[in-house]
């Protein structure tokens, strides 16, 4: 029987130890890659959750000043309107508040007077220098009935568009959701956005807090310089609608319907941003303040427009 030589015996033992040690080299780069990734994936999971309880401890932080704030009247001087900003051990936080109540709300075009919110809303699209005939095609997608007003449209007008689809006939659940109707494209929207809320279709307008556009809304005689005055560059602070109305008739404009109008507020927008281990991450929440309680209605990370 042929034998192998006890010099190609050796050669084969080398081969296979050099492979065999390749072999055990590769196994353990695999296995400490793998607990690489696993600890990157942990670490990210950690940083994540803390970055959410950062959030969370923002939202406690404005419950409290709304909860300690003078319920019947708020303006843009209330502590809670007062920017945030607090230094952490490894990064930064800063919050503010916006009041919804200060914005006009798409949802009034089903509330209590949906013709006096129509109009104000033809008069904000002028404001910000829009299509006011978008109104009525606004007030279609969002009441319940398929009649389409002359400058407005129901579900024919989305049905024969790519993709297609019908019109909300509901109330709006977000601002987004405006750029689903025929009209309001990227550009209108921004405009629109900043300027319109989705509450609940009774909510009513705080004129403490609503800007320049919303306030010329509010009647036709109300011109950028007239709604200045009523603002008094953000700091205005009328006790009461009557009060309002009075410094209506000092500017010289007609005076505008008093319903939906008020200066409290029960609906506010928290936008924070938290920088933390090298990560920056956006959050929002949608506060509700009733009878002394505040909850949480909604929240999410990223811009809220």
């Amino acid at each position: 029987m042929k034998r192998f030589a006890p010099r190609r015996q050796r050669g084969i033992a080398l081969l296979l130890a050099v492979l065999l040690s390749a072999l055990a080299a590769l196994l353990a780069f695999a296995i400490l890659d793998s607990q690489a990734v696993a600890l990157q994936r942990t670490h990210a999971q950690m940083r994540g959750a803390q970055l959410d309880e950062f959030a969370r401890g923002v939202e406690a932080i404005a419950s409290i000043a709304l909860r300690r704030d003078q319920p019947d009247l708020d303006h843009n001087g209330d502590v809670w309107r007062q920017p945030l900003v607090l230094e952490l051990p490894r990064g930064r936080l800063s919050a503010r508040m916006r009041d919804l109540n200060g914005c006009f709300n798409l949802n009034s075009l089903v509330g209590p007077a949906p013709t006096q919110s129509l109009e104000r809303l033809e008069r904000l699209l002028v404001a910000l220098e829009l299509d006011p005939e978008t109104a009525h095609a606004i007030a279609d997608y969002i009441d319940a009935d398929q009649t389409s007003r002359d400058r407005g449209a129901e579900d024919l007008r989305y049905l024969g568009g790519r993709p297609a689809y019908r019109t909300a006939d509901r109330p709006l659940a977000h601002v987004s959701e405006l750029l689903a109707v025929a009209g309001v494209d990227a550009d209108s929207y921004g405009r629109l956005s900043a300027e319109t809320c989705t509450l609940r279709p009774g909510a009513t307008i705080n004129v403490n807090t609503a800007s320049n556009a919303v306030l010329r809304s509010l009647s036709p005689g109300l011109d950028q310089a007239r709604a200045a005055a009523l603002a008094a560059e953000g700091n205005a602070r009328h006790l009461g609608i009557a009060e309002f109305l009075q410094q209506v008739d000092i500017t010289g404009a007609a005076r505008p319907d008093s319903q939906g109008l008020g200066v409290q507020s029960d609906e506010f927008l928290l936008v924070s941003e938290i920088e933390y281990d090298g990560v920056k991450v956006a959050y929002w929440a949608h506060l509700v303040r009733l009878n002394g309680r505040v909850r949480v209605e909604a929240r999410g990370r990223g811009r809220y427009r």
